[in-house]
């Protein structure tokens, strides 16, 4: 099926339902451009924007994302479904986000199960810490331990992103594994170093502290 049909089917699907006969048409939709999956997935993105109930919502990711698994291209699929939803993120009224963050959840998670979650294709800054934040978390849990390429790269944007939501996140979900598994001396000392500037605030001065402190 060409991908104008497939968009033409899912815009035509029953409003406010969840229309699998609409959207079944995505596993065999023939993509074969960048541009040709940007009107999927925006197709995609507004028929889940209508969908009012989350039991509706639920069967709705449950069914799309069981057929993008289906695909030969479904790490794009994802990838660019993905990319979609970070585009149109400021434009979600608020009261509608928590259901994208349900999406956005499930879509990670199914996407680390067919990738290597890399830290350094999922941890970067993106609309605002409702969006990022299932995201990292998700990554990082799916993590047995971090390698010390990883831990550079989050002491990196750790030092990037100072006094943001990220380091909250840094607090939550990555000084616990850095202090169970502990650091090298280059990570620890330069943890020290970045804790001793004098225009580091008194918040990150304590975290970098803790940092330097998970040396051995």
């Amino acid at each position: 099926m060409s991908v104008t049909e497939a968009v033409a089917r899912i815009e035509l699907a029953e409003e406010f339902e969840f229309d699998p006969s609409a959207l079944s048409v995505i596993e065999s939709a023939s993509i074969s451009s960048e541009t040709e999956f940007k009107q999927v997935c925006l197709a995609l993105f507004r028929n889940y924007w209508g969908l009012p109930k989350i039991q509706k919502q639920e069967k709705w990711a449950d069914f799309v994302l069981t057929a993008i698994e289906k695909r030969a291209d479904r790490n794009e699929f994802f990838a660019r479904l993905m990319e979609c939803i970070k585009q149109e993120w400021r434009q979600i009224d608020i009261r509608l986000k928590p259901k994208f963050v349900n999406l956005v959840i499930k879509l990670i998670e199914i996407q680390i199960k067919h990738t290597d979650a890399q830290i350094d294709k999922f941890i970067t800054k993106g609309p605002d810490a409702e969006f990022d934040w299932p995201i990292m978390k998700a990554v990082i849990r799916s993590k047995e331990s971090l390698s010390t390429a990883e831990t550079e790269y989050l002491l990196d944007y750790l030092t990037k992103n100072a006094n943001t939501y990220f380091m909250n996140f840094f607090i939550k979900h990555v000084l616990p594994i850095l202090k169970r598994d502990g650091v090298t001396k280059e990570i620890a000392d330069r943890a020290y170093t970045e804790g001793s500037s004098k225009t580091t605030s008194a918040k990150m001065k304590e975290l970098f502290y803790s940092i330097h402190a998970c040396a051995p």
